[in-house]
């Protein structure tokens, strides 16, 4: 007769996600364009130009202003495959992100 659980183990929950050690997170790649002033932040070095960008997967906009280091004031304006979308979105494999600053002028 087996124990109950033998040979298996719980993953830790950290942060509300299961991460076993050993076994890579799952990631996914979004291609991101910075407008304006934000494109100064664009990891390719090109201003204007998109670049791939490779995240967890269920990232959300927020973790692409946090890991390319983008000033949370100057990002105003998100855009996911040509529609606006909240901070909190959650991104899909293959998604095209659009972040633009506040733009004032008349």
């Amino acid at each position: 007769m087996k124990d109950v659980g033998d040979g298996t183990r719980r993953a830790p929950i950290v942060y509300g996600r299961n991460r076993s050690f050993g076994v890579p997170e799952k990631t996914m790649q979004v291609r991101v364009k910075l407008f304006a002033t934000l494109s100064r932040y664009a990891l390719n070095g090109v201003p204007g130009i998109p670049f791939e960008m490779e995240l967890s997967e269920g990232a959300t906009l927020g973790d692409v202003v946090g890991q390319l280091k983008l000033p949370r004031e100057e990002v105003k304006v998100f855009f996911v495959n040509g529609r606006a979308r909240p901070e909190d979105w959650i991104l899909q494999p293959g998604d095209e992100v659009g972040i633009f600053p506040l733009v004032a002028g008349g």
